[in-house]
């Protein structure tokens, strides 16, 4: 799991009719399956309605921005857990699967053990193999607490138990499953002019900051610890940095050419290494990403969203197939980032059926299926809890050769290409007195049109898009040719 900051070179970008919006919600407490459901049918990407009402408009059921969050194993189990402003002390817990029209055998609450808990807020969710470990910061009356429990795809969670105890107050930041399998956890004070990490539990050296920490995000990279961090207040000072050298930290860099915008930098670990996700250092506010090269991060560069409405928040992530995803909100517009390449998005927008009161957090599947979660105000300013089924857009690139009779272009999916339709092309250009007599498109040598169609590709398998084109000039013919190979994604 991974919390933070992000329309698209060689991009699918989709437009949202009237008419989906028209489609009923389903509501929890309506719904009497179970949640396995059927896979979603539709190969378009971006969102698959109706959602799914997680909690309806009610006083009790407020949310602030660290109120939920999501995340989505291995096996196909996306987990969703909120604050429990109901019943003071601990969270709700909910677990969805592709074509869920319920938390699967319903709402569980974890409830904290504390004497006199308080409602979890800053939640962190860190998947296993079928199953959640849920982390909240219990800052009750009679002492603050890092709580911790945990629960199977569907079951109820155990009894809490206290993670550093001593803590006064504060926040939450991150909690993440380092090397050896230790459970690292990033706290705050109060005022955030400290910042504390816990191994398993126990405090350990961390990092030493000059002023007040709005957001911060803990990662690693092989052995090494790093975390990024945005100050609190401000929205033109950069994102700054530090690691773990040996033992001791370094001081904190800014990295270069950005700004934090006020929200939490996207920390976040994926496939091609780790990645830091923020905003370009002027007013456009236009996301880019940086990878760390083992002694810092490399220069800011953009994803390609040159949308003109700057972000107001942003979460970014990884799932088993590697890839960087990030969701934002623009004024009332969610963006959903799929970069498998980690540096370039594919993106969709829609707007949202209402006020949105909350970071959008999204959880996805290594096919690419996904859950987006996020909270809406109605005009007696209470909350309601929604998630939507999602499709994550192709990413799309060009192969090219060429010789003297002209040359060829095919485009087609990056790796891996998930469950969605996406266009694919063969272009030729004759050069001089050549001509194109015939050119045609095959994908692992059977013909393929200008749609491929991701849903019935073998998941997990590899494929080559071939475009051939014959070339003439009087009696003279030439056979030229341009291959793309991209992977499936792999299941679920």
């Amino acid at each position: 799991m991974s919390s933070v900051p992000r329309s698209a070179i060689a991009a699918t970008a989709l437009s949202v009719s009237a008419a989906l919006f028209a489609a009923p919600a389903v509501t929890a407490a309506a719904a009497s399956a179970l949640g396995q459901g059927a896979a979603i049918a539709s190969p378009v990407p971006g969102p698959q309605w109706p959602e799914l009402v997680l909690v309806q408009f009610a006083q009790h059921a407020r949310f602030g921005g660290r109120g939920f969050a999501a995340v989505s194993d291995d096996q196909g189990d996306t987990f969703v857990s909120w604050t429990n402003f109901g019943k003071k002390g601990g969270v709700f817990l909910c677990t969805l699967r592709t074509g869920s029209s319920n938390c699967l055998n319903g709402t569980q609450v974890s409830t904290s053990t504390e004497p006199s808990p308080a409602p979890g807020t800053d939640i962190h969710l860190l998947a296993g193999h079928r199953s959640v470990r849920v982390l909240w910061f219990d800052d009750s009356d009679g002492g603050a607490s890092v709580q911790e429990a945990t629960a199977t795809a569907g079951g109820v969670p155990s009894a809490s138990h206290a993670l550093e105890p001593e803590s006064k107050s504060g926040d939450l930041m991150d909690a993440r499953i380092g090397p050896g399998g230790h459970l690292w956890t990033f706290t705050a004070n109060g005022d955030g002019t400290q910042l504390h990490l816990a191994k398993d539990g126990v405090v350990v050296a961390g990092p030493a900051v000059p002023w007040d920490v709005g957001y911060a995000q803990l990662a690693f990279a092989g052995g090494t610890a790093v975390i990024a961090v945005q100050k609190a207040g401000s929205l033109s000072s950069p994102v700054d940095y530090a690691w773990d050298a040996g033992g001791n930290w370094t001081a904190l860099r800014p990295l270069s050419g950005t700004w934090s915008v006020g929200y939490a930098p996207g920390l976040t670990q994926t496939a091609a290494g780790l990645r830091l996700v923020t905003a370009t250092g002027n007013a456009s506010y236009q996301p880019v990403v940086s990878a760390w090269t083992g002694h810092g991060f490399s220069e800011a560069t953009p994803i390609g969203d040159t949308n003109n409405c700057a972000p107001n928040s942003a979460q970014t992530a990884s799932d088993p197939s590697g890839r960087l995803t990030d969701v934002t909100n623009e004024c009332g517009v969610i963006t959903v980032d799929n970069m498998p390449t980690s540096s370039r998005a594919a993106i969709f927008r829609f707007p949202a059926k209402g006020t949105i009161t909350s970071m959008p957090t999204l959880a996805t599947l290594a096919s690419g299926r996904g859950w987006l979660v996020y909270a809406l105000q109605d005009e007696s300013d209470y909350d309601q809890l929604v998630a939507v089924p999602v499709l994550l857009p192709a990413l799309t690139s060009t192969a090219a050769t060429s010789t003297v009779a002209g040359s060829v272009r095919v485009t087609g999916p990056v790796s891996c290409l998930p469950v969605v339709t996406t266009s694919v092309a063969v272009v030729a250009r004759a050069a001089g007195h050549w001509q194109v007599l015939s050119k045609a498109l095959t994908l692992s040598g059977k013909s393929q049109g200008s749609v491929l169609n991701g849903a019935r590709l073998r998941p997990g398998t590899s494929y080559k898009l071939v475009g051939r084109v014959v070339f003439g000039d009087g009696q003279r013919r030439l056979t030229l040719k341009a291959v793309l190979a991209f992977k499936a994604c792999a299941a679920p």
